[in-house]
């Protein structure tokens, strides 16, 4: 009879293996809470500064530098022309447009070497 009324003084609480195994899971739930959390809040800041850049809406245009001092205008902007409709329709913050144009010069045959493609905020797509 003593050892049922000991029990009844008693609350009830759980061994402390089990506590420490639920804290454990809560701070692994929140850990991942947390790491997912994060790249979507950078995708969604990274879509706003891009939207609300000044030159969001800004056509991409291409310039072509270091051309030879031989070559006759009229092909440098016949090859200005062709790189440009890689570019048309399309801004500075279009993610693949330096690798577009990049290998459109690459396969024309009046470019020996491209040594680079920048894109600038103002639109310009140098080569």
């Amino acid at each position: 009879m003593a050892n049922s009324r000991k029990n009844k003084d008693k609350p009830l609480r759980r061994p402390d293996s089990q506590r420490r195994r639920l804290r454990a899971v809560l701070r692994v739930v929140v850990a991942l809470a947390a790491v997912a959390a994060v790249p979507a809040g950078l995708y969604a800041l990274r879509a706003k500064l891009l939207a609300s850049a000044p030159y969001a809406h800004m056509q991409a245009r291409v310039r072509l530098t270091a051309l030879p001092a031989w070559m006759p205008d009229d092909i440098a902007q016949d090859l200005a022309a062709q790189l440009q409709s890689v570019a048309a329709g399309r801004t500075v913050f279009d993610g693949p447009l330096a690798r577009d144009v990049h290998d459109r010069a690459a396969a024309s045959p009046w470019i020996m070497k491209v040594n680079g493609v920048t894109k600038h905020g103002d639109g310009a797509v140098v080569v």
